[in-house]
């Protein structure tokens, strides 16, 4: 039961939601109609400032960023780090061209379009969250 990590597109029109049970869904809001469910441990999640996709931070054996065309559902990539770290966050950037996931062991960034990763950096585990400034420039942890 009980939501415990939500995201919605800053028009308002889709919305996913992470329940305590680790269950993600993807709504379209104006109908409440369920776009998409999706299986597995996941810790967060993320839609895209465009609206065009769903980021999902996995747990476990996967230990990646799922992402998701959030008008269908449908898988389009699997992001990995470097390292096993655990992902326990996810944001998009403010021109969703890059996502940041916040690991256990540290914080790792991809190139959404290309799926590239970009670049990670270690500690800062004290942090719960990490973000990008609004002009997309600065990741700040």
């Amino acid at each position: 039961g009980g939501l415990a990590n939500w995201s919605m597109t800053p028009d308002g029109r889709s919305l996913a939601t992470k329940s305590h049970h680790q269950r993600v869904r993807l709504w379209k809001t104006a109908t409440g109609e369920r776009v998409a469910t999706f299986a597995g441990e996941h810790s967060a999640v993320a839609l895209s400032p465009d609206g065009k996709l769903l980021a999902c931070a996995c747990l476990g054996d996967e230990s990646a960023v799922r992402l998701y065309d959030a008008a269908t559902g449908d898988r389009v990539a699997v992001l990995e780090g470097p390292d096993d770290s655990n992902y326990i966050g996810v944001v998009f950037s403010p021109n969703s061209k890059m996502l940041a996931a916040r690991g256990m062991a540290g914080n790792a960034v991809w190139n959404v379009e290309t799926g590239a990763h970009l670049f990670s950096f270690e500690g800062h585990v004290e942090c719960t969250t990490v973000r990008f400034s609004p002009d997309s420039t600065r990741l700040y942890s």
